[in-house]
């Protein structure tokens, strides 16, 4: 809120709104978490992003599509083979231009 003093010197309150910054492009996978171990052959990642669609690749796979239900996305991972592994997440920002998560690694047991 700023006062300001008018040439009468009659003082009046002036509000001056700030801009919402714009929503920064983010993308992140909430689970598994890094460094996980998993004791289940079938498990649902989870991903929060700002886009309306997300693309997942597990151990260098090509992009598969994600699901998007209860303000996340989702991935159905099934059949999992016992070992490390590596989750990363892109999201289409501009025509030709992704933004990528940071991977996740984690361990089927």
């Amino acid at each position: 809120m700023n006062l300001e003093v008018e040439k009468n010197g009659k003082k009046k309150i002036v509000i001056k709104q700030k801009k919402s910054p714009s929503a920064k492009d983010y993308i992140v996978i909430d689970h598994p978490k890094n460094g996980e171990i998993l004791s289940s052959s079938h498990y649902v990642i989870r991903i929060g992003a700002s886009a309306a669609e997300v693309q997942i690749s597990i151990d260098g796979s090509e992009w598969s599509a994600c699901r998007s239900a209860a303000g996340y996305f989702w991935y159905d991972w099934t059949d999992i083979l016992p070992g490390p592994h590596k989750i990363t997440a892109h999201i289409q920002t501009a025509p030709g231009k992704f933004k990528t998560s940071l991977s996740v690694r984690c361990q089927m047991k």
